[in-house]
């Protein structure tokens, strides 16, 4: 679902020159990378690698994580925010929400919902509110948050990837918020056909 988010925002941003893979989540991302640095195509084709993980509650441990996987791949370990190391390829390490605490993508994309439709956010907090009066725990809070938000203003049975795919999308994919994700992401480094994969 992720993968379908960043391809969206990449799309809308008209980017075409990066490829997004999905690793089927956190306790997969290991063996993706493995099969990837074993692929002959990529090894010839990717300049830079960049692997987005959400922090969940701990960034350390989410670092951590990425840093076994990638080493199991040989391929050298980065850091959230220190730009691409190594290479060919180039490695990246993303992790979100990127402010170096707990979080997800959501996170961030609450926030690009907040900076676009203020009214809206205050909307879809006092709904949450007023039906869980006991409160979110802050691991579920954005994703509630983000989830109402979309069943509120368009199909309630899209998931959110199709939701950030679909044109008549309420998400905020231009903000400058999700813009300044994406600037993160070097433009033309990633040239593959690894649909195989």
């Amino acid at each position: 679902m992720d993968a379908d988010i960043f391809a969206a925002l990449l799309t809308r941003s008209g980017r075409d020159d990066v490829h997004v893979i999905e690793y089927g989540g956190k306790t997969r991302l290991a063996a993706r990378l493995r099969a990837l640095a074993l692929d002959d195509d990529f090894n010839r084709t990717c300049r830079w690698l960049g692997v987005v993980r959400d922090a969940d509650d701990d960034e350390a441990a989410a670092v951590h994580s990425i840093d076994g996987a990638l080493r199991q791949a040989g391929l050298p370990p980065g850091a959230p925010g220190a730009g691409a190391v190594g290479g060919p390829p180039r490695v990246q390490v993303i992790v979100l929400p990127g402010d170096g605490g707990p979080g997800e993508l959501e996170d961030v994309i609450w926030r690009a919902i907040t900076s676009a439709n203020p009214d809206l956010a205050l909307c879809v907090d006092e709904y949450l509110s007023c039906m869980r009066p006991d409160g979110i725990g802050a691991a579920e809070r954005a994703k509630a948050r983000v989830y109402a938000f979309v069943a509120a203003l368009t199909r309630p049975d899209r998931p959110l990837g199709a939701t950030a795919r679909a044109s008549d999308s309420p998400l905020p994919l231009e903000s400058p918020i999700l813009q300044e994700l994406l600037d993160s992401i070097p433009s033309a480094d990633l040239v593959p056909s690894l649909d195989k994969l």
